[in-house]
């Protein structure tokens, strides 16, 4: 987090909203910034990986109620929400055992394409083949894309201008 944020900051000497060891081992600069540790002999399915834990750990800090309200529960429901990076909605259900399933054929409702945060989105069936046509293992290329094409349009500017969204959560 930068300077413009320290009245923010989650640790006396500087502030950190990451999915990382939250270290103090990056400079201070005035704005916020986003360093990325891409491994480029791994493919699209790992880069996408890191973009989505890093919306994740934004939205955790910042809107940490409504964002558990767009993951959804665990366990047996009706409806499901969006899940996260790990387990898309047809897999809540079980959590536990299937992390990074994102080829899953099971079926299950979800309102994630009409997301509300008051539970009013309309639910239709997902599965894998909702966002991979055929459920190929893409290491989760196709689920992370649809997963993030359904975030609230709003919720981009604490990814894109994480200071000025910081500012606007603590204003309202």
């Amino acid at each position: 987090m930068g300077a413009l944020s320290k009245q923010f900051w989650n640790y006396a000497d500087y502030g950190d909203v990451s999915n990382s060891e939250n270290s103090n081992d990056l400079p201070v600069c005035n704005h916020t910034y986003v360093l990325f540790n891409l491994n480029y002999g791994r493919g699209l399915g790992e880069v996408l990986e890191d973009h989505t834990h890093h919306i994740e750990a934004i939205m955790r800090h910042i809107r940490p109620n409504l964002w558990s309200k767009f993951v959804g529960e665990c366990g047996e429901q009706e409806t499901y929400a969006c899940g996260w990076t790990h387990y898309p909605p047809n897999v809540m259900r079980f959590c536990e055992d299937h992390d990074y399933e994102w080829y899953s054929q099971e079926v299950a409702q979800s309102n994630c394409a009409d997301w509300q945060a008051d539970g009013s989105g309309v639910a239709s069936q997902v599965s894998c083949d909702t966002w991979n046509p055929g459920c190929q293992d893409d290491s989760g290329v196709g689920f992370k894309r649809w997963w993030m094409q359904n975030i609230p349009d709003d919720w981009w500017l604490a990814v894109g201008d994480f200071d000025t969204a910081l500012t606007k959560k603590n204003n309202n």
